[in-house]
């Protein structure tokens, strides 16, 4: 087994954390605040890493937890529910699985609340269920569903507004 040493994992991963967290809060102060939080964390709980996943995936786990944390310390979430008993997603193949520039999908976020930005990377970007997102929210089933199909439809919204002359 390897041997973790916390000095190696913070030069090979701080800028993807960082380049994370930014995306999903939109503020540079932020995101350097963050970082920091989610790397102390890292460093306390290193010796309690069982190998169970890759330290990569140990380390986003980390960094998708501390950055909803934060926003909902800032309780920022208060997306409006209306009872929609037939929400749906679209396969795969539709304009956020297409989008390939990391430039074009921070133009975007920075249209949407921390909290749409942070549910799109997690269902899209981490290709995680809505089950397993609620669970890592704390919210229910059908709330989940429902605040990833408005960021998902605002998301797409505002793509087509900033980018309707260009093909996908």
């Amino acid at each position: 087994m390897e041997t973790l040493n916390f000095d190696n994992i913070f030069k090979e991963h701080k800028d993807l954390v960082f380049s994370k967290v930014y995306l999903t809060l939109g503020s540079f102060e932020e995101a350097e605040e963050v970082t920091q939080d989610i790397f102390v964390k890292i460093y306390f709980w290193l010796k309690n890493f069982q190998w169970k996943s890759s330290i990569k995936t140990w380390i986003f786990s980390i960094t998708r937890n501390t950055c909803y944390d934060f926003i909902r310390s800032k309780k920022e979430d208060t997306i409006p529910i209306d009872d929609i008993n037939e929400v749906s997603f679209p396969e795969k193949d539709d304009i956020i699985s297409k989008i390939e520039s990391a430039d074009t999908i921070e133009t975007v976020f920075k249209t949407l609340k921390p909290i749409e930005k942070l549910l799109i990377m997690m269902k899209y970007g981490d290709e995680m269920s809505i089950e397993d997102i609620s669970k890592t929210i704390q919210k229910t089933f059908s709330y989940t569903k429902k605040i990833i199909y408005v960021s998902r439809k605002k998301f797409i919204t505002n793509y087509k507004k900033i980018y309707e002359t260009k093909n996908i």
